[in-house]
């Protein structure tokens, strides 16, 4: 799609159900989630110059979100089906591992400093924090009402995790992982993005929520 004028310049053939779509820092390739049928999932990498599928990674049943560590040489996918987060190697478009999580999770986000991944437990309310040296859970996060979506401030220090159950918005001390405030934010929330320099609204009614911050009124999806 030409951002330039809103309108599609092409359609790229070879998905199933294409999902989530994260793009590295050079625009030169997307990862993009494909649910291909249960026990199947896969991960397609898009060459952006052609607009070609140049790789497919199979991650597991029901991928969910997909986030991209900041260096992007490492994705991280949720696989709703099977309660983990499948790690890519994407300078091999390989699979390193998966790592076991104690419930089924939704969306996915990387800490742009520490490298740390929160993955969202809409049903069960608590966040999993994901170490980026041993791959497996360090701590989990408990907050309320459906946590979705989460962005992290550009200096990695503050997570904010939509609550889409809550109409609010979690915001997260990083370093010790717990909730410092909850703050409301309009009819159920469900994506969460900061901007650029991480300035926040003036708005004193959420005064440390960050400056855009998308919302749905439907929760995830089942």
């Amino acid at each position: 799609m030409s951002t330039a004028t809103n309108t599609v310049t092409s359609t790229i053939a070879g998905f199933v159900t294409p999902g989530a779509v994260a793009v590295n820092a050079a625009g030169t390739r997307a990862y993009v989630t494909d649910d291909i049928g249960f026990p199947n999932g896969s991960v397609r990498v898009v060459d952006t110059a052609t607009d070609a599928i140049i790789a497919s990674v199979a991650v597991g049943p029901f991928p969910r979100d997909i986030a991209l560590s900041s260096d992007g040489t490492r994705a991280y996918v949720t696989t709703f089906g099977n309660n983990k987060v499948a790690v890519i190697d994407t300078t091999t478009d390989t699979l390193t591992t998966n790592v076991a999580l104690s419930d089924q999770p939704f969306f996915v986000a990387v800490n742009p400093v520490t490298g740390t991944a929160y993955v969202s437990h809409s049903n069960d309310n608590f966040i999993s924090v994901v170490d980026p040296a041993t791959l497996t859970v360090s701590t989990t996060i408990t907050t309320t009402s459906n946590p979705t979506g989460s962005a992290f401030s550009p200096d990695g220090a503050t997570a904010y995790a939509a609550l889409a159950g809550g109409n609010s918005l979690a915001v997260i001390d990083t370093a010790t992982n717990t909730v410092t405030e909850t703050a409301p934010i309009g009819s159920g929330p469900v994506a969460v993005e900061m901007s650029p320099n991480g300035t926040p609204p003036t708005s004193s009614t959420a005064a440390t929520t960050p400056s855009t911050c998308s919302a749905s009124p439907h929760p995830p999806p089942p």
